[in-house]
């Protein structure tokens, strides 16, 4: 379990310096699209942070209601904390799972991929942001007619997540039903998952 608030000393790089949410396409075109976050949330698990974003309101996902046609939902799952000023920032290092689920219409796509970030709150307690600076998606599942438009591609930039266990466990239960009705097979990270206990590095 983790602990305690995540501080930033001198020598840590402009940590917490990143954008506004963005995805960009690694193709030859290069195409940006700002994530704009409707509402978010976050728990904290015995191996890991997991904080869920959405384009639109959670409610929207509701057992009762119609799924947005046009929205999204970012599932990052923090998996250790880096030390500032002592963690090696490698290209390869990774420290945050991704699942970016697209609804578009009638389709539904699911990306997956990893990347590096700076987390900054005191986890469990407070809204913990995560500053992404380095990261790739691909389409791994989809419906049959779901066009894809961004693979490879790159997520970066600040998101915030306020401390909402329920809310959290509740949303990712939702889309968790609705990508496996959807594609016919789970597409999502067990929180359950046989991960080390979360811990700085």
């Amino acid at each position: 379990m983790l602990g305690g608030a995540i501080l930033c000393v001198a020598g840590c790089r402009g940590v917490f310096g990143g954008g506004d949410p963005t995805l960009e396409s690694l193709d030859e075109q290069r195409v940006r699209m700002p994530l704009s976050v409707a509402e978010s949330a976050y728990a904290v698990h015995p191996s890991e942070a997991s904080l869920l974003f959405a384009s639109v309101p959670f409610e929207r996902f509701a057992d009762d209601l119609e799924r947005p046609v046009e929205a999204f939902v970012l599932h990052a799952q923090l998996l250790w904390v880096p030390k500032p000023g002592t963690t090696p920032i490698d290209p390869t290092a990774t420290n945050v799972t991704l699942r970016w689920i697209v609804f578009s219409g009638a389709e539904v796509g699911v990306y997956g991929g990893a990347g590096f970030c700076w987390p900054d709150g005191t986890i469990g307690e407070d809204a913990l942001i995560l500053d992404i600076e380095a990261s790739t998606l691909s389409l791994i599942a989809s419906t049959p007619s779901f066009v894809d438009q961004a693979s490879p591609a790159s997520v970066s930039g600040r998101f915030r997540a306020a401390y909402r266990p329920g809310a959290a466990l509740e949303m990712r239960q939702r889309v968790s039903r609705l990508v496996t009705e959807a594609v016919g097979r789970p597409y999502w990270v067990d929180a359950g998952s046989p991960l080390p206990p979360l811990a700085s590095r």
